[in-house]
């Protein structure tokens, strides 16, 4: 979301994101940005859904103009529904994974090894069960 593949959080200190993958001694749960669903949280008919919507809209806008993607993802509620409600994660892939520090395209960027030559596993959330997700953003 700082780049074209590159999240912010990892963007903004790649070295301690490399060493925390690198030896971390317990499990790392991380959540894909493309595992939300935006138009369905936009079109929710409360008054927090509507607030929602409005305070989102530029943000929506913005990737709409500059990028192939629509709308915007909401990593915060997508995080807490996962942590309070297990039941809503419907998939997860377990891949080592690390961090690029010095490369020509990017720097910063969350790298998931599908060939299995790091060492240190990290889960990937890569689906959540949209009926819960936006079940519990009506709730709020």
């Amino acid at each position: 979301n700082v780049g074209p593949v590159v999240d912010f959080n990892v963007h903004f200190d790649p070295e301690a994101a490399y060493i925390t993958l690198k030896n971390a001694n317990c499990p790392i749960t991380i959540i894909p940005w493309e595992t939300e669903e935006y138009d369905e949280l936009a079109q929710i008919k409360t008054k927090r859904g509507i607030f929602f919507k409005r305070i989102t809209q530029i943000l929506s806008d913005n990737r709409d103009r500059n990028t192939t993607e629509k709308g915007f993802t909401v990593g915060d509620l997508l995080l807490t529904t996962a942590f309070f409600y297990p039941e809503a994660i419907k998939r997860t892939q377990v891949w080592p994974a690390t961090v690029e520090l010095h490369g020509q395209f990017t720097r910063g960027e969350l790298i998931p090894d599908k060939r299995l030559l790091f060492k240190t596993g990290v889960t990937f959330i890569t689906r959540m069960s949209k009926n819960i997700v936006i079940s519990k953003f009506k709730e709020l």
